[in-house]
């Protein structure tokens, strides 16, 4: 199947979950390969049962992890105290240790390092602790907005662990959930997710050198976004990423204007994968460096009947008409997969797990 743009050119090939990625990462080696070729799908079913030891460490960890911050959280309070009533919308935006220490009257931030069900602040002393053999790599989870870090263990008691889970036991990946509560404009919630994983990068115990993010339906937008903002920092996050991939993320993007007022016609956009998004967002550059790794439900994106019962034409964009809609490829240079969704969510598919871990393997 290849999916086509909104003038008819083809964008990229979209193929089974299970077939071999255009591009493999020239960091690859010996050990790598032999992992591919030793078979991927065996070891997972070897590690129905397995515990996932950093997991485990980290649980442990986080008490004595929150009593090392508590020190210089506890000192830090007063000053921000005292400047909070002139900074506090940007607090709000850009400071979740805020809520850390206490400060009343400071908002919930749209995003945190989620353990344990608590917020953690990304300090150097919590980072330490929660991975005391934290190595140059690093997987990041990111839920849909609105949705909790609970959300990637939705089905998973009988694949035997979570895509973090599976990635610790099998490959050794430290992996960080990230809470996203949504509500903030895209470009405001891409300058948050910036800052923190900002903050992530500089905090973690060795330089990253290669940072994977996974995101689950609009998420996938705001890392996006995110990975255009540029940082000052000496060593900026982006530069530590190397794959993005999204779960059920509209690969599609129009404005608010683009919208054709016909309901049944709404519902096929949606349907087809396509997302509303500020007009500043739709030129927003994929980053060379980075492989994006596309996944979506296999019904979305092909021609939806329901839609065009009770719609007043047919899906736009195999109309003569669809040339003039302003729809933009939000991931022109995507590596594209699709799965069947009707047994298993996007958020724990057993083919993922064993895509996730020949990808990063």
């Amino acid at each position: 199947m290849t999916s086509t743009g909104p003038a008819g050119s083809a964008t990229g090939q979209v193929v089974r979950i299970d077939a071999p990625r255009e591009r493999t990462r020239q960091q690859a080696g010996p050990r790598s390969q032999a992992r591919r070729r030793s078979g991927i799908r065996g070891l997972i079913r070897r590690l129905g049962k397995a515990r996932r030891p950093v997991l485990e460490a980290a649980r442990a960890a986080a008490p004595v992890a929150r009593a090392a911050a508590a020190p210089a959280v506890r000192a830090a309070a007063p000053a921000v105290k005292a400047v909070m009533p002139a900074v506090k919308p940007l607090a709000a935006l850009t400071n979740p240790l805020a809520k850390v220490i206490g400060v009343e009257g400071a908002p919930r931030p749209i995003l945190a390092i989620r353990h344990d069900g608590v917020d953690l602040p990304a300090l150097p002393e919590v980072m330490r602790h929660l991975f005391p053999a934290a190595d140059d790599h690093l997987a990041v989870f990111v839920p849909a907005a609105g949705e909790g870090e609970q959300v990637w263990r939705s089905h998973a008691a009988p694949l035997g662990g979570s895509y973090a889970d599976r990635l610790a036991a099998a490959l050794r990946w430290p992996t960080l959930d990230l809470r996203y509560d949504g509500g903030a404009e895209l470009g405001e919630a891409a300058l948050v997710f910036s800052t923190l994983l900002q903050d992530v990068a500089d905090a973690w115990p060795v330089p990253l050198k290669r940072l994977v993010i996974v995101a689950h339906g609009d998420a996938g937008l705001l890392v996006r976004s995110a990975l255009a903002v540029r940082s000052l920092a000496e060593r900026p996050w982006a530069d530590a990423v190397t794959e993005v991939v999204t779960l059920g993320t509209p690969a599609l993007g129009t404005d608010t204007e683009a919208l054709s007022a016909g309901v049944g016609r709404r519902l096929d956009e949606a349907l087809a994968g396509i997302a509303v998004v500020p007009t500043s967002a739709l030129d927003v550059p994929t980053l060379p460096h980075v492989d994006y790794l596309v996944v979506s439900d296999r019904l979305v994106g092909r021609p939806n009947p329901f839609g065009r019962v009770i719609g007043d034409l047919l899906w736009f964009r195999h109309r003569a008409s669809r040339a003039g809609r302003h729809v933009v490829d939000l991931f022109p240079t995507a590596e594209r997969f699709e799965v069947d969704t009707r047994e298993h969510p996007l958020v724990n598919h057993p083919d993922l797990h064993d895509a996730l871990l020949r990808w990063l393997a």
